[in-house]
């Protein structure tokens, strides 16, 4: 008897499931902020969600803000260090 080839599937193979990009992420820009997006992800060869994705998880951030009651307190130890500096000469 004769074997009939089997046609594959074709198409793409799927990928690994926990790579699959399924939640999106709205961000609204103005039209300048947009091209200098366009513009960053055109000079690394992406796609500028592709760029932001990668500055987003890639980057380190600024420092966050300190807050006040930490400014206040950081103001008093150095008063009583200088003092303490001071009565110490």
């Amino acid at each position: 008897m004769e074997q009939i080839p089997t046609k594959s599937k074709g198409g793409r193979p799927k990928g690994d499931p926990d790579s699959v990009k399924t939640s999106t992420i709205g961000v609204r820009v103005s039209p300048s902020e947009f091209e200098t997006l366009r513009g960053k992800a055109e000079q690394m060869g992406m796609h500028p969600a592709q760029w932001l994705r990668e500055a987003a998880l890639t980057r380190r951030l600024p420092s966050p803000p300190v807050p006040a009651i930490n400014i206040e307190q950081y103001a008093e130890l150095a008063r009583l260090a200088a003092n303490l500096i001071r009565r110490h000469w």
